[in-house]
């Protein structure tokens, strides 16, 4: 701090939270400098935030400091940085540019330990002679930082200018305000005649090399586990292919992407397009302007996706790739049109080295998992019990897990279980109207994550078991395992995306995929991309694409048109077993006729015919010799695996190779920008007139 007397302590952060702010005053005189107390019914009235007289003698230098300081501490530096997590500033009245009070703050300093305080970054103390302008200065210099909205004041020490703090915020935010509203209506008023055609236009342009390359604006969030890597990994691609490429992240863990720093970031940067994961425009409205075009790459299962007014929002510029097609284009009226199905992608450039995996000290083991899903499906159960919202649904909430528990500990749960069945049927049983929204928010909230929980912990305990009587070792990587009571002592921490997370993959002789996702899943990719070898839970979806070629095979010679009923008769003798264990993974009696949709003829489609969505089972051709259902399949597969890594590095080799053929992150992204092209063009009516989009269209014609 240098030799600037200390003035003010400032407290931002990133969530920007609105909180009564409390003003302390108390009416206890001194007696020591650890002596100064509350009555308790002061206590309590300071608690619901009430007002406190100022009474007593003038204390000395270091009382006061003692008064102040007690006072400081009774909310503690943990506290302190809980009021900086929703934004806010403590006012120490006594900390004025005066040598006695300068003083008083070294005696406090001796009191009281505030390192934690000092060195950690959330806390900004202003110094100097004019405190109140340096902070006027901080606030407007971080623009990635909520204006603060709660004001703590300390005991009075000579004068209250608890006022001044209020007037700074109130400048602040009003200033903040202009600022933001000024950087919307310039940055419209730049996108404002940028229409379809003008996009096909710049589109077509750059992507047969006859205009400036394509600017991509990637936004966001350094809280997340995965989806700040698939943005990174997704912005790399897309340089690869000529892009220029940008993105919008928080600048630091406690701040945040405001609408003035994204607005100004569009307005400076210009981009062609806005890159987001799992949000749309409708969601980060405030962020964004209306008339650039935006892609929503959908890589969850999450509720705001998964809902018509999202659906509906969606204009001529808003564009959506991933997984769900079928489902949020029928069920929340997201434009087909404008949504490309798409699998995920991965980074992967390697093969597992020859000579298997690595030996890496302290993470080296037979067996690895990585997951933060660490909480049991009981201590799941009972926090969405406990949430008030859930109350009416309680009955049908405890039937739900009950089921899900009794299925898994009869190896009768899968993931592709049909989960609006068994809400149905439990609905039924126990007289409970349901309507459909309300059953899937059921199914996305409670049982499809408890679902997941189950068979996790469950692979976990197969795994757990083989190696307590082999004597292997078990690795768990992810938050919470150390308190999970059945798999404490194979917790070994939490390892970062990347290098780290690499590394683990290529350490563990296997590495295990199970749960509620299919195989083709980001994780899997990553890892096999890092030189790892898995075994993998057997999921319905995963070994089903014999049997839906079957079907398509029989629909097609037939001509059948949707709704058709098939049952296991109707299909060749070789895949009736396999038939018979699909339906029993979705949960359907062995009698029970399967039902092919419009959408299971759409989805056939795409597997055999126009072949954009491919099933594990496609994909992998040894998928057979790694996926397991029960615990003895699992100790067969573990026993052979491990003392066999001359099976395990050509299995490894081949899958990784089959990723890296189908989804690396350039090929996808490049085959998205070719296709939003081709929506853009289809949406203007003037691109007959447009040399630039006719070239675009005779340069695709030539390519076949």
């Amino acid at each position: 701090m240098g030799a600037a007397p200390v003035a003010r302590v400032s407290v931002a952060d990133h969530r920007d939270l609105i909180v009564r702010p409390h003003q302390f005053r108390t009416p206890c005189t001194h007696s020591g400098p650890t002596a100064r107390t509350h009555r308790a019914s002061d206590r309590a009235s300071l608690d619901r935030g009430g007002e406190f007289a100022s009474t007593g003698r003038r204390p000395s230098c270091v009382e006061r400091a003692a008064g102040w300081c007690s006072d400081l501490q009774r909310i503690s530096a943990s506290r302190v940085l809980s009021i900086a997590r929703v934004g806010g500033v403590i006012e120490a009245d006594f900390l004025s540019a005066t040598r006695d009070s300068c003083d008083a703050v070294a005696a406090a300093m001796h009191l009281f330990d505030w390192t934690e305080l000092l060195v950690d970054e959330r806390v900004i103390w202003c110094v100097g002679e004019n405190p109140h302008e340096t902070l006027e200065r901080e606030i407007a210099g971080r623009p990635g930082s909520p204006t603060p909205q709660t004001v703590i004041a300390s005991p009075p020490w000579q004068v209250a200018t608890a006022g001044r703090v209020k007037e700074v915020i109130q400048r602040s935010r009003a200033r903040y305000e202009r600022e933001a509203a000024d950087a919307r209506e310039r940055t419209e008023a730049t996108y404002r005649d940028r229409g379809a055609a003008f996009w096909a236009d710049r589109y077509a342009a750059a992507l047969i090399g006859q205009g400036p390359p394509l600017r991509v604006l990637g936004l966001t969030s350094r809280f997340t586990t995965v989806l700040q890597y698939s943005t990174r990994d997704a912005m790399a691609a897309l340089a690869e292919l000529g892009c220029e490429t940008r993105t919008l992240i928080e600048p630091d863990d406690h701040g945040f992407i405001s609408p003035l720093t994204s607005l100004r970031e569009i307005r400076e940067f210009d981009p062609d397009l806005i890159f987001m994961i799992d949000h749309t425009r409708r969601s980060q409205r405030s962020l964004l302007v209306e008339s650039v075009p935006v892609v929503t790459w959908i890589q969850d299962r999450l509720r705001w996706l998964f809902d018509a007014e999202t659906g509906r929002s969606l204009g001529p510029l808003d564009f959506c790739m991933g997984q769900g097609r079928d489902e949020l284009v029928e069920k929340h009226g997201y434009p087909a049109e404008r949504f490309m199905s798409c699998e995920m992608a991965t980074r992967a450039k390697r093969v597992l080295p020859e000579h298997g995996h690595l030996e890496v000290p302290g993470i080296t083991c037979d067996i690895a998992y990585a997951s933060n899903m660490s909480d049991t499906p009981a201590q799941f159960h009972a926090h969405v019990r406990s949430d008030p919202r859930n109350a009416a649904a309680l009955k049908l909430i405890d039937a739900v897990f009950e089921e899900l528990s009794g299925r898994c500990a009869r190896d009768e749960l899968n993931g592709s279980l049909y989960l609006d069945r068994v809400v149905d049927s439990l609905a039924a049983r126990e007289q409970i109207s349901v309507r459909a929204a309300e059953r899937d928010a059921l199914i996305a909230e409670f049982a499809r994550p408890v679902s997941d929980r189950l068979l996790r912990q469950q692979t976990l305990k197969w795994a757990a078991n083989w190696v307590r009587e082999s004597g292997g070792r078990l690795h768990l990587y992810g938050r919470g395992w150390e308190r999970n009571p059945q798999f404490a002592e194979f917790s070994r921490g939490v390892l970062e995306p990347g290098a780290e997370l690499n590394a683990s993959f290529s350490a563990a002789k296997i590495n295990l995929h199970t749960g509620c996702n299919p195989g083709l899943h980001q994780r899997v990719f990553d890892g096999l991309g890092a030189g790892g070898f898995f075994l993998i839970r057997t999921h319905g979806a995963d070994v089903s694409h014999r049997v839906s070629r079957a079907i398509f095979d029989l629909i097609r010679r037939t001509n059948a048109s949707a709704p058709v009923e098939i049952s296991e008769g109707d299909l060749p003798e070789p895949v009736r077993r396999e038939y018979a264990e699909l339906r029993r993974y979705n949960g359907c009696g062995p009698a029970e006729p399967f039902v092919a949709t419009e959408r299971h003829f759409r989805q056939y489609e795409r597997l055999f015919v126009t072949r954009t969505v491919q099933l594990a089972g496609q994909v992998w051709p040894e998928l057979d010799r790694v996926v397991f259902s029960t615990e003895p399949e699992f100790v067969e597969r573990a026993s052979f695996f491990l003392t066999n890594p001359d099976a395990r590095t050509a299995i490894a080799n081949s899958m990784c190779k089959a990723v890296v053929a189908r989804f690396g992150y350039r090929a996808l992204m490049e085959k998205l920008l070719h296709w939003m092209t081709d929506q853009l063009l289809r949406q203007s009516s003037e691109f007959e007139s447009s040399g630039a989009s006719l070239s675009y269209r005779e340069a695709v014609t030539r390519c076949g």
